[in-house]
């Protein structure tokens, strides 16, 4: 593959980052970032998805196999900007009603789908960290983005000590996936699944990484925070978390349990996965 093939292909990438940078420009250099900035998002976020559409049939691996763009990766970004830029639109009559305009808060919210979209085509365990903490810390803040209610610093600070500790799963069960198979990338870990099934680091790894996932798709019974965080948070940023955020930790769980499911799996592990 070409350089220029592979720019082409992670262009909404490239993209959204740039983008990012000339959002910060424009909040600290000009008063007219409040009209600016919403039209900038959406123009970047319809720009990926129509990208992710254009290339959802040319499935590639980049950077060693570090990386996928195309086929299902394709399909999860489409879902995050168009969610994202239809939650743009939302959050402009949010802001006009509460007349709570922060800056960052356009900027945070590309950086958490460009986490999205890491996630997504992430084939290294690294690689979904990378795009999980870009995600989850962009969320972060957008919970409790309008400091003035309590409501959402309540939210805020609910999120992200729960989140935190779910990050903390997932850390520790990557470094112990690492520490027993010495490799992070998620397709030498599945190739060699069958032969780790008895490795009781590897499993105990394997289910911790797997918990702080369930967590962030709120699934029973790691649900007990949706409630007071949806119900804090602004309209906006609760429609975001629960669709598209939901749907790149979704992303992450389908990429690693489809490839296993494809190998010899030990009878308890089908029963377990069957359950969740």
């Amino acid at each position: 593959m070409t350089a220029n093939t592979e720019i082409f292909q992670l262009l909404p990438h490239i993209v959204l980052g740039i983008g990012i940078i000339i959002s910060i420009v424009i909040e600290i250099s000009t008063k007219k970032s409040e009209v600016i900035l919403p039209w900038l998002s959406i123009t970047l976020f319809l720009f990926a998805g129509a990208h992710s559409i254009i290339t959802v049939h040319d499935n590639q691996v980049l950077f060693n196999g570090m990386f996928a763009i195309g086929g299902i990766a394709s399909i999860f970004n489409f879902i995050f900007n168009i969610g994202a830029a239809i939650m743009v639109l939302n959050a402009v009559d949010y802001i006009k009603k509460y007349g709570s305009y922060f800056g960052e808060f356009y900027i945070l919210l590309q950086s958490s789908v460009l986490g999205m979209m890491l996630m997504a085509g992430a084939r290294d365990l690294f690689m979904i960290f990378i795009g999980l903490e870009l995600m989850s810390i962009g969320f972060y803040v957008l919970a409790g983005i309008n400091r003035k209610k309590v409501e959402n610093n309540e939210a805020a600070l609910k999120y992200f000590l729960l989140g935190s500790f779910a990050t903390g799963f997932i850390v520790f069960g990557i470094a112990l996936i690492y520490g027993s198979t010495k490799t992070t990338s998620i397709d030498q870990i599945v190739f060699a699944f069958e032969y780790f099934s008895g490795n009781v680091l590897f499993i105990t790894g394997f289910v911790l990484f797997i918990v702080g996932f369930l967590f962030k798709i709120a699934a029973f019974p790691f649900h007990m925070w949706v409630p007071d965080v949806y119900q804090g948070a602004a309209t906006p940023v609760t429609g975001l978390m629960s669709t598209a955020g939901k749907a790149a930790a979704f992303s992450v769980l389908i990429i690693i349990l489809s490839a296993i499911f494809t190998q010899n799996l030990p009878n308890n592990f089908e029963t377990i996965f069957a359950v969740v």
